[in-house]
Formats: C-alpha cells, structure tokens, sequence
C-alpha cells in the first residue's frame, strides 16, 4: 500500500492503523523522499510502500475472531455465535 507522510515514522504510523499491528510488523520502502520546495517554505510529502514484514493471520494483527460452538450442558442446548470470521464447529 502506498502511503504519503511528511516522514517515514508518520508513513510507518498510518502503516499501524491500517493493518492493525506493531511496527515490527511492518516492511516499509521509500518511494519518494519528502522534500522543500520555494526556498524551505514548504514541505512536500514523501512516498512510501508499507506492508506486512511477514505472512500473519488476522487474529493475530488486532482482530479477534473466535469460533461458535454448540454443546449440550445438563439438558439444554447451549449455542456460542462466532465472532468476526470464525467458524461454527
């Protein structure tokens, strides 16, 4: 994902809140550096390709997901819904 920033720690920031994880996570290439222009008045933002350092699951980047279950305790049915992307077992 391409991602503009004034530095590479604002690139790496907005990298942590897209996908959810720590900064070890992420692999991050400059594309562009910031720079000045009309005499250092103003600052223009560089570019850079964020993405996962390694192949993760999901649940491990943020997001829980938790398989449903159905099981009988004492006579009755007890049902747990899953939670995001988990399965009912």
């Amino acid at each position: 994902m391409i991602i503009r920033g004034e530095s590479i720690n604002d690139a790496i920031n907005k990298g942590m809140k897209i996908y959810k994880c720590k900064a070890d996570d992420l692999k991050v290439h400059t594309i562009k550096e910031p720079r000045y222009a009309l005499f250092g008045l103003v600052k223009k933002q560089g570019e850079y390709r964020v993405e996962l350092a390694r192949v993760k699951r999901k649940e491990t980047c943020g997001t829980k997901n938790k398989d449903g279950y159905i099981e009988i305790v004492s006579g009755k049915a007890v049902v747990a819904d899953p939670v995001e992307v988990g399965q009912v077992l």
